[in-house]
């Protein structure tokens, strides 16, 4: 709860009639509802641009009950750096699977070229529930030319990454990319010293 003393009124633990008064509270909201659901209605035009579509769908109510041009503000400015913070961690994550997959390749593949499909269908496997979008060859591909800024070349037909240059980028790029803090697995003596 941290280290501010808590005010008078709010009690430590909930009290026995807790979920009485909260049952009470649905129903009172459950009972607006009904009452009101024909004079409330969505409006399409507050959807927000730079925003993805499930943000869209969550803010797009919200948006066409509140009233005050500072609430919508403050609102769309909430949502704008939560896509931004969703974005950054989307992107660092990616990077870091994807290189993790690399390694994996180049550990286990005795040939001398990794293809890029086969990274992309690893990609798909493991990781491809986490993504709203299609996990395509192109898409890993890109990633690893312009975010990680490994070169592929052709062999036989298919788009190869050489493996020597892979095992050689895992190990002088893995350590700069920031994996968010819930990837990161905390000892358990560690957690009992933080409070």
């Amino acid at each position: 709860m941290g280290t501010r003393p808590l005010r008078g009124d709010v009690p430590i633990n909930l009290p026995a009639s807790m979920a009485e008064e909260a049952r009470a509270l649905r129903n009172k909201l459950l009972l607006f509802r009904f009452r009101n659901r024909h004079e409330v209605q969505t409006d399409p035009t507050a959807a927000m641009a730079g925003v993805s579509p499930r943000m869209n769908q969550v803010l797009i109510p919200l948006l066409s009950v509140v009233d005050d041009a500072g609430a919508r503000r403050t609102i769309a400015q909430f949502a704008a750096v939560a896509q931004d913070d969703l974005t950054a961690e989307r992107g660092l994550s990616t990077e870091a699977q994807i290189l993790e997959l690399v390694r994996e390749f180049s550990r286990e593949v005795s040939r001398p070229a990794i293809p890029l499909a086969d990274i992309a269908e690893r990609f798909r496997t493991r990781f491809g529930e986490g993504y709203e979008r299609p996990i395509t060859p192109r898409w890993i591909g890109t990633v690893l030319r312009e975010r990680l800024h490994l070169a592929p070349f052709k062999s036989n037909g298919l788009v190869v990454y050489s493996n020597h240059l892979c095992k050689i980028s895992h190990a002088i790029l893995m350590p700069h990319i920031v994996v968010p803090a819930w990837h990161v697995p905390v000892p358990i003596d560690r957690i009992s010293s933080r409070r």
